[in-house]
């Protein structure tokens, strides 16, 4: 998604959709995160179009109706109820959270011994269900809890960060790109475009850190935190980039979804920030 070699005209025009619909789709969005509320709604929005996609990717070939049905509605209830314990319990509604995805084990593991008998297909699906249990619900309760503890602009920096990454990367990778980094998950990503992710992102950061300062009427963070949350994003949204490669390939789908012109499906669009809102978490958390 991000790391692309200099290839095709294609490219280019690839790049002004992404820098389109990136503008229309952060001023739709941004008056979300006026309220903890609309906030949380549209952390459940994201999970539930993730999770859609996420389960065409593991269940592509089980054809399995009622277990297709029942983990797609299962991702975005848990990131809102999680929501709901934070918001109605301040001081012990995120431990709450973390208990109700440590129950998720048990409850995967009993659905799945219900819809299937094979011992490997059973095995199978409980990982791929827990793991995706804690890829999009959990993250995105993180992200949640990230915006409910410090406030508005440390979530804003979530999402903005890596979308700069992503950025930056993606118009590095098209300039310069002349090394794949990892050619047997994705091809077209390049180590100059990951470089230029890392520069371009710490730039960036710095940046948008300065400004969300104005705003805050604050300070967030010291130039050493940004060169942390720099080197965090970069490697967490390379990594979050590759992963998302390594699902679509290992299940044969190229395209996941269109719902973003020149982004692709929606994980597509926030495969680096699922890998970098854990990463941000931690910082904040030793930040204080």
């Amino acid at each position: 998604m991000s790391t692309l070699r200099k290839d095709t005209k294609t490219d280019v025009f690839s790049m002004k959709a992404r820098w389109i619909s990136a503008i229309i789709g952060g001023l739709g969005i941004s008056w979300m995160f006026a309220h903890s509320y609309t906030f949380l709604a549209l952390a459940v929005l994201s999970t539930a179009i993730g999770g859609y996609e996420f389960v065409r990717l593991i269940l592509v070939k089980t054809p399995n109706t009622i277990e297709r049905l029942w983990l797609t509605v299962l991702l975005p209830v848990l990131t809102c109820f999680s929501g709901v314990l934070i918001i109605l319990f301040p001081e012990k509604g995120m431990v709450a959270a973390l208990i109700l995805y440590a129950l998720q084990l048990p409850l995967v593991s009993v659905v799945e011994f219900f819809l299937h008998r094979d011992v490997l297909t059973i095995k199978e699906h409980i990982v791929d269900a827990v793991f995706g249990v804690f890829y999009l619900p959990f993250v995105h309760t993180l992200g949640f809890y990230i915006y409910w503890k410090y406030g508005w602009p440390y979530a804003l920096l979530a999402v903005a960060s890596t979308w700069i990454f992503d950025s930056m990367a993606f118009f590095v990778g098209i300039r310069f790109g002349k090394h794949p980094l990892m050619p047997t998950v994705s091809p077209k990503k390049t180590v100059e475009g990951s470089i230029g992710g890392l520069v371009g992102g710490f730039f960036g950061l710095w940046l948008a850190i300065r400004i969300l300062e104005v705003f805050w009427n604050q300070p967030i963070f010291a130039l050493w935190q940004i060169g942390l949350l720099a080197v965090g994003l970069w490697m967490s949204a390379t990594f979050g980039d590759l992963f998302e490669s390594v699902l679509k390939r290992s299940s044969a789908l190229k395209d996941i979804g269109n719902i973003l012109p020149g982004h692709g499906g929606w994980l597509d669009r926030i495969d680096s920030m699922l890998f970098y809102i854990p990463t941000l978490a931690l910082l904040l958390l030793l930040f204080q």
